[in-house]
């Protein structure tokens, strides 16, 4: 689990175990992967996380139009990367009209 403090001081406990993946990038030497993160009081906060086999795995908090700019240029990708039939879904769910 990995905590966040926010602007207000209030305190984020997130888990790539827990929370809904996004998006995750394919399987290699490094990438990318997009979560989002359901907080008890009902707020949504995103966050990625960037992975290595070279170095420590960084958690970042991102803004809602940030992870909708990541999911449409995944989106847009040819083949490798690009987002799955369920992420797109999610995506969606998350961001009604996001692809449209």
């Amino acid at each position: 689990m990995t905590v966040f403090k926010i602007s207000d001081g209030k305190r984020i406990d997130v888990s790539i175990n827990s929370d809904v993946c996004l998006y995750r990038a394919p399987e290699g030497m490094a990438g990318i992967d997009i979560y989002a993160h359901k907080a008890p009081s009902g707020t949504m906060y995103y966050y990625t996380y960037a992975w290595s086999t070279t170095h420590p795995p960084v958690y970042s908090i991102i803004t809602p139009a940030e992870v909708q700019d990541l999911l449409i240029g995944r989106a847009s990708l040819p083949v490798y990367g690009r987002l799955t039939d369920d992420e797109v879904k999610l995506a969606e769910q998350h961001f009604p009209g996001i692809f449209k």
